[in-house]
């Protein structure tokens, strides 16, 4: 969910605010000041979209992640004085924007399949995935022919304590400039993974233990299941041990990690979470079975010929656990 407000802007308005390519200065259509007409005509109206990236901890000075997404050093040129960010932002939201160290950029069209928020939201899902960290991102402008766009992010990512990380790397930033588009063309393909991919995101944002487990769970669901005539839990734990086991670091207790917090799930949704009264214990468990979908989603993503496998029928999907 996004509070939007836009104003027209000045053409030499435009021509003034860039976005600088920072991956080791390579040059590329972000650096340029407007593009061709025929550009337009035949890849729809290009604009630029980019957002503060707040508590993201990394040394780095940027990065590209894909052809059309990058990470980096704040605009030096931005337009703080636009009408459309001192009318809609407070001056406490400006601040903290202006004190982001790094932005993730886009470059967009209005032909896009994927949007530039959901880009956004891909490059949050795999930060959480390889490395838990309290980035989020608070506010998104858009730079078009027509004027500057401002979006209030009101759906944040909510973490837990425990499994949170201080900082970033270099290897985590890499790895995740390596499983983003896969991730995205995991959206993109509208298939059983996509299905999972939402759920995954909407366990992020959840602000209830229960409804993010029970996202998760929903989650673990449609990466695994195969079959409609089995018993649900050991038809998932089945699949988890072996897709773990094979390509992960789990040992052989997998399965009955798996089983012990998937009973949890079951208590959530027949009602009797009320018996678990001890937030800590609750957030453990939360924390464990987020863990065990992170890892998961990284066997998918890292994997071409799981994700593959995956991406079929149930019938499908059988064959190739009953192979591993």
């Amino acid at each position: 969910m996004t509070q939007r407000h836009s104003r027209k802007s000045d053409p030499d308005d435009l021509l003034k605010y860039r976005f600088a390519w920072a991956a080791q200065g390579a040059k590329s259509d972000w650096a340029t000041e407007e593009t061709p007409s025929s550009e337009r005509v035949r890849g729809g109206a290009i604009f630029r979209v980019s957002a503060p990236l707040m508590d993201f901890s990394w040394e780095g000075v940027g990065c590209g992640l894909r052809e059309d997404i990058c990470i980096v050093r704040p605009p030096a040129d931005f337009p703080w004085n636009d009408r459309a960010i001192t009318y809609f932002l407070s001056e406490e939201e400006q601040e903290n924007a202006k004190a982001a160290d790094h932005w993730i950029a886009i470059q967009q069209t209005s032909h896009d399949i994927v949007s530039a928020s959901a880009k956004i939201n891909a490059f949050l899902i795999c930060l959480w995935m390889i490395r838990p960290t309290l980035t989020h991102v608070s506010m998104r402008f858009e730079q078009t022919p027509d004027g500057l766009n401002v979006s209030r992010v009101l759906e944040r990512f909510q973490w837990i304590k425990d499994q949170l990380y201080s900082d970033l790397a270099n290897e985590h930033i890499d790895s995740a400039g390596k499983v983003l588009p896969k991730l995205l063309t995991v959206y993109e393909t509208r298939s059983c993974l996509r299905n999972a991919l939402v759920l995954t995101f909407r366990g992020c944002i959840s602000k209830d233990w229960q409804s993010a487990f029970i996202c998760f769970a929903a989650a673990v669901e449609g990466l695994l299941i195969h079959a409609k005539n089995s018993g649900l839990t050991q038809q998932l734990a089945n699949a988890y041990e072996k897709l773990v086991c094979r390509y992960g670091n789990e040992s052989q207790d997998a399965y009955n990690r798996f089983v012990r917090l998937y009973n949890v799930r079951s208590q959530v949704v027949h009602g009797r979470a009320y018996v678990r009264e001890r937030s800590t214990v609750n957030l453990t468990d939360l924390t464990e079975f987020s863990n065990v979908l992170r890892q998961l989603w990284r066997i998918v993503l890292e994997n071409d010929e799981v994700r593959e496998r995956l991406e079929q029928d149930d019938e499908g999907r059988a064959r190739f656990f009953a192979m591993l």
